[in-house]
């Protein structure tokens, strides 16, 4: 029995064209919208850190942060930084806020984008009788008497009983009289003592121990 010679052509298969440079790629076909859904930013820094999914073709950074809930009251709003592979932006946020509703005009975030929230490093600066003069950082639980213990503690000119804090005024009443500055004479033995409470230092205090 003679074998069977093979078709000298193989059956034709419906080709599938290929898109070239002149074919247009929709972006549901290079994205598809379930896709995008899954693409997330992620959120780093003062009091504000997750994962976020982008909800939406174009999310702007105001969009991203408004759904996060906003920003802390204590958050460095002019410094907001936006990694992006190898690439850094500095974002100022206070001017996104006041920039016209034009998508064009702000922001965009795309996926895979770190947002870091940085907060402000706030001094306070401690001068006189002590041993380590100087700016120290400020953070909420800064009072007297840890900025004199970080400062290196009193030397042996101090007098405990005659330290000052210059404050700026917040006051608007005093700041229209000219009143910018206010200053609070405290006697660190009476703290020592328990007579008097130790002081919350704020922001920008300038402590100056008096010598002999």
């Amino acid at each position: 029995m003679t074998p069977r010679r093979p078709p000298n052509r193989l059956p034709k298969r419906r080709s599938r064209p290929y898109p070239t440079s002149r074919s247009r790629i929709r972006w549901s076909d290079r994205c598809p919208s379930s896709d995008f859904n899954s693409k997330k930013v992620y959120l780093i820094g003062d009091g504000k850190s997750g994962v976020l999914p982008l909800t939406g073709e174009t999310m702007t950074l105001f969009d991203v942060i408004a759904a996060a809930g906003g920003l802390a009251p204590t958050s460095d709003k002019k410094h907001l930084i936006v990694i992006r592979g190898n690439k850094k932006f500095v974002v100022n946020y206070q001017e996104e806020l006041l920039k016209p509703g034009g998508i064009s005009d702000r922001f965009i975030v795309q996926p895979g984008d770190r947002i870091i929230v940085p907060r402000p490093l706030y001094k306070v600066t401690i001068l006189g009788g002590v041993n380590k003069a100087g700016d120290l950082d400020w953070d909420e639980s800064m009072t007297l008497l840890r900025a004199i213990a970080q400062a290196g503690s009193f030397n042996d000119n101090a007098r405990k009983d005659r330290i000052k804090i210059i404050r700026k005024s917040v006051d608007t009443k005093s700041a229209a009289q000219g009143k910018r500055e206010q200053t609070i004479s405290v006697n660190v033995d009476k703290i020592f003592q328990g007579k008097v409470q130790d002081i919350s230092l704020r922001p920008g205090d300038t402590i100056y121990v008096t010598e002999w």
